[in-house]
């Protein structure tokens, strides 16, 4: 008796096991396709990958929300940094440019926050637009630094373009070309 039960518990076990391993290659292979749409398949499957989230999505919208969402967390820490970095060369003039880059990363977070609003109502066409602004920030603070070669913030500049550029593709998909 013991064997039949053990056995008809391994069969439920191994069939629960085979739908959620469809489910899930079902839902890596949504995200594939998705980033495989943007200009860099490989750099939106990782971001994307860092948020669970994203594997769970069945739908572009929620992809793109999950991406804001990402973009949004990464700018609220870069304005972070770059304050940081604006206090300890105060009263210098890389510490008055590292200013101006705080308050274009504090823009482009609060843009992305305006995205975030308006992608759960459905308005994707003026998410696009905050996020396309949103995309600022980056060539803002490389302005504002001018002829200064500060390593710390074109990183940040570098990592930033990238990330919103992704967010900008992939809002892109939910528009039409």
């Amino acid at each position: 008796m013991a064997s039949t039960s053990s056995f008809c518990l391994l069969v439920a076990f191994l069939l629960h096991l085979a739908v959620n391993l469809h489910t899930c290659r079902a839902d890596i292979e949504f995200l594939m396709s998705t980033c495989d749409q943007t200009r860099n398949p490989s750099y939106c499957l990782s971001t994307m990958q860092t948020d669970n989230r994203s594997v769970a999505a069945k739908s572009t919208a929620e992809l793109l929300a999950i991406a804001v969402d990402i973009a949004y967390g990464r700018m609220d820490q870069e304005e972070l940094y770059l304050s940081s970095l604006a206090r300890k060369h105060a009263g210098t003039p890389i510490g008055r440019a590292l200013g101006t880059c705080v308050v274009a990363y504090r823009d482009s977070r609060d843009k992305l926050r305006e995205a975030l609003g308006y992608i759960a109502s459905g308005n994707f066409i003026s998410a696009y637009d905050d996020i396309k602004a949103s995309g600022d920030a980056p060539g803002r603070c490389d302005e504002a630094l001018g002829w200064f070669k500060f390593q710390p913030a074109a990183e940040t500049n570098s990592s930033a373009r990238d990330l919103l550029g992704m967010v900008l593709d992939i809002a892109e998909l939910m528009n039409g070309p």
